[in-house]
């Protein structure tokens, strides 16, 4: 998994059904700087011995350390990362009792570059509706990166990103308060 698939689609990723995953270490740590309840999730999930979830430090590998590039973005780099990692475990559990090492991005780039290498990828879209029993996962799905639109009306704009309210809040673009309304008159 990549890092934006587990902040936007954590909803699939919790079902009990998701299970036999690894979470790299460059993602576990992008999330760690991210968001602090997404982190909490994560490590409820890599606890729970039923769901099979891995972590795997490929920052600390010989084979699967990637320097920043000069001009790379620490993002860039970072996916890099993620797919030699993913490369990797291709090279030492693919073909071997029938297991399939499969990258889920929702990164067009990414997916790009992943299959160059040679490596299975998908978005979780692609992935949920390839599962034969996915009726639950489907129904989790969330379409965030993007907005829900009716008629090319946007009827539900995508919530702003926690560090961003917060940085809003503090150059006073936003307001923080209380609002209090009537139980009685909605109008009030």
């Amino acid at each position: 998994l990549d890092t934006n698939v587990v902040f936007h689609q954590i909803d699939v990723i919790e079902d009990p059904t998701v299970q036999n995953v690894i979470i790299l270490q460059t993602v576990l740590e992008e999330i760690r700087h991210r968001s602090a309840p997404a982190y909490k999730r994560v490590k409820d999930m890599i606890e729970n011995p039923d769901k099979h979830f891995y972590t795997f430090c490929n920052e600390f590998n010989k084979d699967t350390y990637v320097e920043r590039q000069k001009g790379e973005s620490a993002n860039d780099r970072n996916d890099r990362a993620i797919r030699e990692a993913t490369l990797w475990y291709k090279q030492h559990l693919g073909n071997q009792n029938g297991v399939d090492v499969v990258l889920l991005t929702n990164d067009e780039d990414n997916r790009t570059k992943a299959k160059e290498a040679g490596l299975q990828s998908f978005t979780i879209r692609e992935y949920v509706h390839s599962l034969e029993d996915n009726c639950s996962l489907v129904d989790r799905l969330s379409s965030s990166g993007s907005q829900i639109r009716i008629a090319d009306k946007i009827m539900y704009p995508e919530h702003l990103p926690l560090a961003t309210i917060n940085r809003g809040i503090k150059s006073g673009k936003y307001l923080q308060g209380s609002f209090m309304a009537s139980r009685e008159n909605y109008l009030e």
